[in-house]
């Protein structure tokens, strides 16, 4: 098995999107020291929808995840308290742009965070959504993973940053088990025959060949 543990590259990595539905207008804020998460009662009222992004994450795409949490220091919380995690349905995470955590394309797996106590890191298990990710066929070791963080109807949070002076930034560890594969073949070539080496189990087979004929089987 395999552990890592990811932090914010860039300070831009950690961000919201906030929403005015009234002008259906979006502004992203990735200078800030908390992360606002909330939805009013109707669609006249704001929102803002949060986007946490992780650079250069070393998990093929043939591995196994085993367990996976994104690491959040809820800040505050009121109304309904709910939020839900998911994750950004791409190969590899842009950076964040203006629009880009609103419109992601969620995965279908997510986590849902419901009234966190205050002041204190959550563990929010992300395992279904990292797989989720990492078996697309376009995801490769090194590309990033993007989560998105929305909140339902009356709900608040406020999350901590890594531009937050004392309270820790947004972290992500994820254990996962490597694919043995399939077992290499190699050949040699001497003058003009060729042996070829292959195994099976714990079986090796070689084959001698002398132009199309087998001479050596065994």
């Amino acid at each position: 098995m395999v552990a890592i543990n990811e932090g914010i590259t860039n300070g831009a990595d950690d961000a919201y999107d906030y929403i005015s539905w009234s002008g259906n207008k979006s502004s992203l804020r990735d200078t800030r020291d908390r992360m606002s998460i909330y939805r009013q009662t109707n669609f006249s009222s704001s929102a803002s929808e949060g986007g946490i992004r992780f650079q250069s994450v070393d998990i093929p795409n043939t591995a196994t995840i085993n367990s996976a949490t994104l690491n959040l220091y809820v800040w505050s919380t009121s109304g309904g308290k709910t939020v839900d995690v998911f994750g950004n349905d791409v190969d590899s995470q842009a950076a964040w742009s203006v629009g880009g955590i609103r419109g992601a394309t969620v995965t279908t797996a997510y986590t849902t965070l419901t009234d966190p106590a205050i002041s204190t890191v959550h563990n929010v298990d992300v395992q279904g959504i990292i797989s989720e990710i990492t078996t697309r066929p376009g995801w490769s070791t090194g590309n990033d993973i993007g989560f998105v963080l929305r909140a339902r109807l009356q709900s608040r949070l406020r999350v901590a940053t890594s531009e937050h002076a004392t309270s820790p930034e947004p972290s992500l560890d994820i254990d996962f088990t490597l694919s043995e594969g399939p077992t290499p073949t190699r050949s040699i070539k001497m003058g003009s025959s060729e042996v070829s080496a292959i195994k099976l189990g714990a079986v090796p087979i070689t084959k001698a060949y002398l132009g199309s004929n087998i001479i050596f089987d065994g």
